[in-house]
């Protein structure tokens, strides 16, 4: 037998007195990790230390596996928007670095999730400088069709803003993902745009806005888009890397970096979908552990052994 833990509870916190933490996962990655052993091990074959390496770095999506055969079925008549979405066709739902689809998803997915929930939030948790027209009341919420509105701003901070687009926003779309009239999706009409009265108008619009934020930010052509494009890792020395001065951060500091996964991945590589795609924390250690051949265990550390900038194992 094995056990199966990534960061999910494993056990029943009401049978278990002490405090482990508040933030659990809610089990994406361990049904990965448990699906990938399972086939492993369906005809008699066992696992190998290649096969749990392999493992930790595979890149699929659960939510696209959830989404995109949903938004493949809707009818999209602007051809510049259904040449992304033709990107969808036949992927894998692997986020590889060099992936147009898993560019094109993500856009998506973080649109769905700003238009759905984003615009609805109160300002305490939507991302710093994103900025609403509301109602001039207490709480906040999404522009309307009221004539006074006042201009509301974020606070949070992006790394910490919502929704950030991991695996609690998986479950919570998931939980309404059948109920095309739920009125999450609904959303108040936008300058010319025309208000979302149901799930499929939401995700049509989360096409077309991630179809002409990606051509901002990677250019018109798709054939040219890459998820490693937009979701990079720079590793920032801690003392004088972020506040230090510009010769000094360019000395100590390296990268960036285009990355494959994402949040909820078995190959987790977490980004906030509220600020944008950069990698915001990947693992620090892999391990793994071959405990009938001791010597063919292997690890890594996600940078160097050397606190030296020019040692060639910084």
């Amino acid at each position: 037998g094995y056990i199966v833990t990534a960061n999910q509870a494993v056990i029943d916190e009401s049978k278990y007195p002490h405090l482990l933490t508040k933030d659990w996962g809610y089990g994406t990655r361990s049904q990965r990790i448990n699906d990938l052993i399972a086939q492993k091990i369906k005809g008699g074959e066992k696992v190998s230390t290649d096969d749990m390496q392999k493992m930790q770095m595979d890149n699929t999506s659960e939510i696209a596996a959830l989404l995109v055969p949903e938004l493949l079925k809707i009818n999209i008549s602007d051809p510049s928007v259904r040449e992304a979405q033709k990107l969808l066709e036949g992927w894998d739902y692997t986020q590889e670095p060099d992936s147009a689809a898993a560019a094109y998803f993500n856009g998506v997915w973080r649109n769905i999730l700003k238009l759905a929930f984003g615009n609805k939030l109160p300002k305490e948790l939507r991302v710093e400088g994103d900025c609403l027209n509301v109602p001039p009341a207490k709480n906040s919420g999404p522009a309307d069709q009221q004539k006074k509105l006042v201009r509301e701003c974020g606070q949070r901070d992006g790394d910490t803003a919502q929704p950030d687009g991991g695996d609690r926003w998986f479950q919570v779309v998931r939980d309404i993902v059948e109920d095309q009239d739920n009125e999450w999706w609904k959303a108040p009409a936008r300058g010319r745009e025309a208000a979302l009265e149901s799930r499929d108008d939401l995700f049509a619009q989360a096409m077309e806005d991630a179809r002409w934020e990606l051509t901002a930010k990677l250019g018109k052509n798709v054939s040219t888009w890459s998820w490693g494009r937009l979701h990079r890792l720079m590793l920032k020395n801690q003392t004088l890397g972020t506040e230090g001065p510009d010769l000094l951060q360019r000395a100590l500091n390296r990268g960036p970096w285009n990355l494959g996964g994402g949040e909820a991945a078995v190959n987790a590589t977490g980004w906030n979908a509220a600020s944008g795609y950069e990698v915001v924390w990947v693992p620090s250690m892999r391990m793994v552990v071959n405990v009938g051949d001791w010597d063919k265990s292997r690890w890594i550390n996600l940078t160097g052994a050397s606190g030296h900038a020019f040692n060639a194992h910084y």
